[in-house]
């Protein structure tokens, strides 16, 4: 037992040296909507400028995904001599890189309150498809500008937005908020706005420090406890573990039997030969998008394991990737972020 507590604490202690070293980075494209003011094509225009404030929060996503160790593509357009001449200057921008996502940043008008009648107009997000990975960018990406305070108006679905139609890779259109609502306007900030489409996009939290420059993933990020974990684990399989920061045989027979009823075998909390072969099928393997009650159960294994600094939210995000990632090359295995067959039995067995 003390040699195991000696291998999480040190992988631990691994885990928070290198994180930011050697995990997952996506490659992503970003443009701000429209020409500049006062040119042709440009946006909406209201107590904000549309293209003056979609260009301010684009350059702070940049940066902050840049700091982050992401690259990052801007695919803005400045000299379009129309609108469609705008839109297709920026599909040959994005569709010139290979990327994991095209983000357009747009705002919304409309609700033309200008003095302001307490409702805040609020946020969407635009994509192509309801069943494509840009629909849990979407969805995170809303979470975390929701949080701001502004009213989540939901994923909207459309085949007839240009960026959308034409870009090869997973795109989506934000729409931050509303030009043209006091009380959308009184809210926004373009510093808050980008960090929370950051953090949507790669479970990453980001902070600004006092020279302004932009702090990594640290004691900031709200962390999940192995309280929280068994707290979950009571909820899920309707049993009383008792409520605290330790892990024993218990709680570990609760997850092997959450695993198992997750699979569809007899629940029975014993590892065996069922189980061993359950972390062979396909639909136990989990990687970055998913989402669910399955990405929770490896989420808590690995806090218990002392290599997991994040929240207990069932997604699988950038932050869960590199966790994974670490776990596999801390134990010599394949290390490609997918949490699978050696993953599960490393875990669990």
């Amino acid at each position: 037992m003390q040699t195991a507590l000696l291998s999480i604490f040190l992988f631990g202690q691994y885990h928070r040296q290198f994180c930011d070293m050697h995990g997952y980075k996506m490659k992503i494209n970003i443009h701000a909507g429209h020409n500049p003011d006062g040119r042709t094509a440009c946006g909406a225009v209201g107590l904000l400028k549309e293209s003056t404030e979609a260009r301010l929060v684009k350059n702070k996503v940049i940066s902050y995904l840049k700091e982050l160790g992401h690259t990052v593509y801007d695919c803005t357009v400045d000299n379009g001599s129309s609108q469609y001449d705008v839109l297709t200057k920026i599909v040959g921008k994005c569709n010139s890189h290979t990327v994991d996502l095209d983000i357009s940043i747009h705002f919304n008008s409309g609700r033309n309150d200008a003095v302001g009648d307490g409702s805040i107009g609020g946020t969407e997000i635009w994509i192509y498809h309801p069943d494509s990975a840009a629909s849990r960018y979407a969805k995170t990406i809303l979470e975390r500008i929701s949080a701001l305070g502004f009213r989540n108006r939901g994923i909207k679905i459309s085949k007839d937005l240009y960026v959308l139609a034409n870009t090869k890779a997973e795109a989506l259109l934000i729409e931050c908020c509303f030009v043209d609502d006091k009380d959308d306007v009184s809210l926004y900030n373009a510093g808050d706005m980008a960090k929370a489409i950051v953090t949507g996009i790669t479970g990453q939290s980001v902070s600004i420090g006092s020279a302004g420059s932009v702090q990594a993933p640290g004691n900031h990020i709200p962390c999940a406890t192995v309280k929280d974990f068994t707290k979950w684990l009571n909820s899920y399989l309707k049993i009383n573990l008792p409520l605290d920061n330790t892990f024993d045989e218990s709680d570990k027979k609760a997850a092997i039997t959450a695993f198992q009823r997750m699979g569809g075998i007899p629940a029975t909390g014993c590892w065996g030969m069922d189980s061993i072969k359950l972390t062979n099928q396909k639909n136990m393997h989990i990687r970055l998008g998913n989402n669910g009650n399955l990405v929770k159960l490896l989420q808590g294994m690995l806090i218990v394991n002392g290599i997991y600094f994040g929240e207990l939210h069932g997604i699988y995000d950038l932050n869960t990737t590199n966790t994974v990632l670490h776990f596999q090359k801390y134990w010599n295995l394949n290390p490609h972020g997918i949490a699978g067959t050696q993953v599960w039995k490393k875990l669990l067995g």
